[in-house]
């Protein structure tokens, strides 16, 4: 927010609009430039960039934090705000909702991929000035609920959902379909071709099984198990999908791949099911690797395989898709995982609705990277 100029960055506006008025556009323009959670300049500094008194601009952050835009900690001064509780600002002609109102839906669930992602959208609404209101799915939730949010919605631009894997029927697309705005679906979806609105922008699953299985076949691997701990969606398991492709170009038959019939349902403890079928899988074959569906479920695993008396990478190594960073990069093992980088895909998403993209495709797929740490052997 500096201005070495030494002028204010205020200009006079002979429309009757107040000084503080000014000044709250001026910020709420500024923090684009910021991260959440970063530190403001204090008062006093604000008013001598911006030649004004301390009371107007401590009134113009006051009304900033009352609409929670900013936060303020005792000792420490004053901070963008992340916005943990909802705030929705009907204000006429504030600067911040000028662009319109987006609801993202996200399971209310522990999961870092998800608060991730609401903390992306978050960042992104501020800097491109629209308000978001954070829509928390609970098991007991129906989609009806979110579709008579939206309805009641005025000047409502998109709406964002990271829906739980399998739990999204023909019936729920049709109705999301009918809300004639941008419905965007943070994941794959089997029913996307019957819409007119909705859009899947995701990382592409089945490249992510792909090479979640390559990589082991490069490094020796022939005794693979597969981890299924995270829901799919009904019929089909597109990571499940890319193993077996992979399998086949490497001339071995797809019935190699170890595994169990049990499935996961939606809102289901993947960590807990993640370490219950490593230990059933172990106890009736020998496997020399491990694929798991998500970090959660790597690190189950890695407790059971540890009360097992093994060793990874030195007796199975481990594969998982990418999700928790902390656990991926401080498991012990760190973890080889495979997965794309979802502020990308969230960042394609408000380009969408901004109309900064054209819209070639109802599905934008996003190319999964392979991050090699120390869970996988060459054997």
């Amino acid at each position: 927010m500096a201005d070495k100029s030494g002028k204010s960055p205020l200009n006079g506006r002979g429309d009757g609009t107040t000084l503080r008025t000014q000044i709250k556009e001026w910020l709420i323009k500024e923090f684009s430039s910021y991260q959440l959670e970063d530190k403001l300049p204090t008062n006093r500094a604000l008013a001598k960039q911006l030649k004004a008194s301390l009371m107007t601009v401590h009134n113009a952050m006051n009304e900033l934090c009352r609409e929670g835009y900013v936060t303020r900690r005792q000792g420490k001064g004053t901070f963008l705000s992340s916005r943990e509780r909802q705030v929705v600002n009907e204000a006429s002609g504030n600067a911040r909702t000028k662009n319109g109102k987006i609801i993202i839906a996200c399971p209310n669930y522990f999961s870092s991929e998800y608060w991730n992602r609401v903390a992306d959208a978050e960042e992104l609404a501020v800097k491109n000035g629209f308000d978001l209101v954070e829509f928390k799915m609970n098991p007991d939730t129906k989609y009806e609920n979110l579709m008579s949010m939206a309805e009641r919605e005025e000047n409502l631009k998109a709406v964002l959902i990271v829906p739980v894997r399998g739990s999204l029927t023909r019936a729920i697309f049709d109705k999301l379909d009918s809300l004639e705005i941008p419905v965007i679906l943070l994941s794959q979806c089997q029913f996307i071709s019957f819409g007119k609105n909705v859009v899947s922008i995701c990382g592409d699953r089945f490249k992510v099984g792909y090479k979640q299985m390559k990589h082991l076949l490069d490094n020796g691997h022939r005794k693979i198990g597969y981890i299924s701990n995270e829901p799919s969606e009904k019929e089909i398991n597109l990571s499940l999908n890319g193993q077996k492709q992979a399998l086949l170009d490497y001339g071995l038959s797809t019935g190699s791949l170890i595994q169990t019939r049990k499935t996961i349902q939606p809102w289901g403890n993947s960590a807990n099911f993640a370490y219950e079928l490593t230990g059933e899988i172990l106890k009736k074959h020998s496997v020399t690797a491990l694929i798991y569906a998500s970090s959660s479920g790597a690190l189950a695993g890695l407790r059971k395989l540890r009360e097992l008396k093994l060793r990874v990478p030195d007796d199975v190594s481990i594969v998982s898709t990418r999700g928790n960073w902390i656990i991926d990069e401080y498991a012990p093992p760190p973890l080889t995982v495979v997965g794309t980088q979802h502020k990308k895909e969230m960042e394609a998403a408000f380009e969408l609705i901004k109309g900064e993209s054209k819209l070639m495709s109802k599905v934008i797929l996003f190319e999964p990277e392979l991050i090699e740490r120390e869970s996988v052997r060459r054997i």
